[in-house]
């Protein structure tokens, strides 16, 4: 790509095959490293454009947003911001819409929930099962809500959707507990299931923002 003699219909057709989703086969790790490798080519080839006006590094970037999260962390802010500034339009000017409350209520909810989980392994004592069981709760306590956060601020809706739905199942999971414990009620309004349940609310991805695909997959 960086050589001078590349046509442009060499480049349309990796612009093609860029967007085209992973093959069956194909691990979503290769599939990220091959689009960092582009983003990362000298300035020349990167910047080459399609015959859609798109550029070679506007498209990997596209491409590894759409592999979702953890695949999505890895684009560097400033690469984001330039393709941002690249593509231009009212949406990009005007910046993403952020719920500072939403945002709280998540962090709150997560902090408590990671509260409530260390403090109940610690009751307990400690084991090579249980150290690994609650390592892979406070995995399940703290992913939802930060995919959810990210997912806003990097205008991800098919991330803060499933961000979203992750809180809202954490709010069942804590309502169940607490209806199926011998402390009832008291339970009910210790445990942290309001919060989660009023930041999957908050942080449910409007239908109304203008641009937005639906957080389902389309193509």
């Amino acid at each position: 790509m960086g050589s001078p003699g590349v046509i442009q219909a060499e480049v349309d057709a990796l612009l093609a095959a860029i967007a085209c989703p992973p093959a069956g086969d194909e691990p979503p790790r290769a599939r990220a490293d091959f689009l960092l490798s582009l983003m990362e080519l000298p300035e020349e080839a990167r910047d080459r454009k399609g015959s859609n006006g798109r550029t070679v590094r506007a498209a990997a970037v596209e491409a590894l947003l759409e592999l979702g999260y953890p695949y999505a962390l890895e684009v560097h802010p400033d690469v984001l911001e330039a393709v941002r500034l690249e593509a231009g339009g009212p949406k990009e000017a005007s910046g993403p819409r952020i719920s500072v409350p939403g945002i709280v209520v998540s962090l709150l909810a997560m902090v408590l929930q990671v509260l409530i989980v260390f403090v109940a392994f610690s009751v307990r004592g400690r084991s090579s099962w249980g150290e690994l069981f609650q390592q892979l709760l406070l995995a399940l306590v703290v992913v939802p809500p930060l995919a959810a956060i990210f997912g806003q601020v990097a205008e991800l809706r098919r991330t803060q959707f499933l961000g979203s739905v992750g809180m809202g199942l954490q709010a069942l999971v804590w309502l169940f507990v607490s209806l199926n414990n011998e402390w009832g009620w008291l339970l009910v309004l210790l445990l942290p299931w309001h919060l989660c349940m009023a930041a999957a609310y908050l942080m449910y991805p409007s239908s109304e923002e203008p641009g937005d695909a639906p957080p389902a997959d389309t193509r």
